[in-house]
């Protein structure tokens, strides 16, 4: 039976809908962001502004800040999601674990959790007065290691980046869990074999045969770095001052609450292409690498 061989024309028909509705959703928004970064609301009426709104994102002070806040995030997220989500999934993937289906399932949940729900649940966590946290301190007698948790600009980063940890790790696990399905079985029964302790066996064993897994999952951290939106804007509405303030919620404040159409849509268009390219950058980096050590394995 002679299989089907499909036209240009039918292709290109099959393909319309998902095209159109591509281009409806990112392209066209993308177009009108660039359009409107060249022109300021005046008098309700936007108006030319050739790139004064690039020049003065350059000297604002403000952005620089709330842009370290997202490098911050983003740097304990790839340290404290990556690396122990790496180790987790090759604990969970041991044939005698307890219970496996279950704590994978475990592990799994908190990210199918939509995130204003999963921010109001740890703001509940976090609470100064009545919060399960400060309370079960209080209960250990732990009194000195209560905190302002989400009021203390000098440890409310840290303790949305905490909240993210908790409920992005278990995506991590899965790629991971995905990864290690795809090594054969026997290289891990041999590394058992020969008295490799745990940790031998997943840094010298798994890790280099999952270089592109874990290349997938850095790429995936450093963008869910850089584009965190709902967490500090329903936890802690970016404050104390601009101490939890990302660069996604400063350019929604200055769009939306300043009114600032122009200078806000140049904010997002300059943290897309900037996210766009570190992104593509990793992942030539971490491709090079992984070509240089492969090379290094055959010879």
């Amino acid at each position: 039976m002679q299989a089907f061989q499909p036209t240009r024309r039918s292709l290109w028909a099959l393909l319309a809908p998902s095209v159109l509705v591509y281009g409806f959703i990112v392209v066209v928004p993308v177009v009108v962001g660039i359009w409107f970064s060249f022109h300021e609301m005046r008098n309700f009426q936007m108006e030319w502004a050739g790139v004064a709104n690039y020049a003065r994102m350059a000297g604002d002070g403000d952005l620089w800040f709330v842009l370290g806040n997202n490098v911050t995030i983003t740097g304990l997220a790839i340290f404290f999601q990556v690396m122990p989500a790496f180790f987790i999934a090759v604990l969970m993937n041991r044939k005698d674990i307890w219970a496996e289906k279950f704590v994978r399932t475990a592990v799994f949940l908190p990210v199918v959790i939509s995130p204003v729900v999963t921010s109001f649940v740890w703001i509940l966590v976090f609470n100064l007065d009545s919060g399960l946290l400060n309370s079960t301190l209080a209960v250990l007698g732990l009194e000195a290691w209560q905190q302002r948790w989400l009021d203390d600009p000098e440890i409310v980063i840290y303790s949305l980046t905490a909240v993210l940890v908790w409920q992005y790790i278990g995506l991590f696990v899965v790629i991971f869990l995905a990864g290690l399905s795809a090594i054969n079985p026997e290289t891990l029964e041999a590394a058992d074999v020969d008295g490799a302790s745990f940790f031998q066996t997943a840094v010298l064993v798994v890790l280099p045969q999952m270089s592109r897994t874990v290349a997938v999952a850095m790429v995936l951290a450093l963008s869910g770095g850089l584009k965190i939106f709902e967490h500090p804007l329903v936890m802690t509405g970016g404050g104390p001052g601009l101490a939890s303030t990302v660069v996604a919620q400063f350019a929604y404040d200055v769009s939306f609450r300043r009114a600032q159409f122009g200078y806000g849509a140049t904010i997002a268009i300059t943290i897309t292409v900037l996210s766009l390219v570190t992104v593509l950058a990793c992942l030539w980096i971490i491709n090079r690498l992984t070509v240089r050590s492969s090379g290094e394995t055959d010879a």
